[in-house]
């Protein structure tokens, strides 16, 4: 409730910190009910990767209870099956003890091959598993968020950053994190002396060499569609004459954002697809 009243009143950063503390209560609250897995001995393996370092968090349970925690990290490796399978091997290769189970978050190259290998060095039959739904999967989320965090400690402020643009990509479905974003606002006083700001962040980090201010030239009156329309045109044509410098107005932002509603989003959308 908190939260959400400092949000209202536009204090961003008490709503964050106050969000913060909720998430690590809950993170609390996982730990704390992991301690009784149903399963006596298993391992649970996730794998984290960002566009510097891959981190594979390993949970051990012995009695139910979890009785070590290993991290592994390298440099950027395929999130894939192949890497899970080639991690296990080297990783079972220097383990005395394996466990009759292994959690794991999702399915490795060669699966029934790496078991049998498994079963064969342990003298007993071990089996993978990819678990679905209940505790098991919490187990392999908490996992996976563990060795997620290990990265955004391992990168500090930029892995923060980084943590930031991925959370952005995901809430607006982006295949790729969004380096380069610029944003527009259309702001006049009666309707007359029209002007538009654009801002840019750059890798998460406010960009301000790159910031513009457009006065509206094409009709006099007020015009919020229009404006808009006229400023991202205007962009664009610079785009086009300025594009083999990859600087300032010759790079193509990842993200657009507008402020405004439908219309403005409308008007932008017929400019982007005229300039192709």
């Amino acid at each position: 409730k908190k939260m959400e009243e400092a949000a209202e009143n536009l204090e961003f950063e008490r709503a964050a910190k106050i969000r913060d503390r909720i998430n690590a209560i809950e993170r609390i609250g996982q730990k704390q009910h992991i301690v009784a897995s149903k399963i006596k001995n298993q391992d649970v393996f996730a794998l984290s990767v960002n566009t510097e370092n891959t981190c594979f968090e390993v949970f051990r349970f012995k009695d139910g209870k979890l009785f070590d925690r290993e991290q592994f990290l390298f440099d950027v490796l395929p999130d894939d099956g192949q890497t899970r399978h080639e991690f296990l091997i080297q990783y079972y290769s220097m383990q005395r003890e394996i466990p009759k189970q292994i959690t794991i978050d999702s399915e490795p190259e060669d699966v029934d091959l790496l078991q049998r290998w498994l079963s064969e060095k342990s003298g007993y039959s071990v089996s993978i598993h990819v678990p679905k739904r209940g505790e098991q999967l919490e187990l392999v989320k908490m996992c996976k968020a563990n060795a997620a965090e290990r990265l955004i400690i391992l990168g500090g402020k930029k892995g923060r950053q980084l943590a930031v643009l991925e959370e952005l990509a995901k809430l607006t479905g982006m295949k790729n994190i969004p380096k380069y974003i610029e944003a527009y606002d259309i702001s006049n006083t009666a309707g007359d002396e029209n002007v538009a700001g654009m801002i840019v962040f750059k890798d998460a980090k406010p960009y301000k060499s790159a910031y513009r201010r457009f006065k509206i030239k094409s009709f006099i009156g007020q015009d919020d569609f229009a404006s808009m329309a006229e400023v991202l045109s205007r962009r664009f044509d610079e785009y086009l004459l300025h594009k083999d410098s990859n600087e300032g107005f010759g790079r193509l932002p990842d993200l657009i954002l507008l402020d405004g509603g439908q219309g403005q989003l409308s008007s932008v959308l017929r400019v982007l697809k005229d300039k192709n």
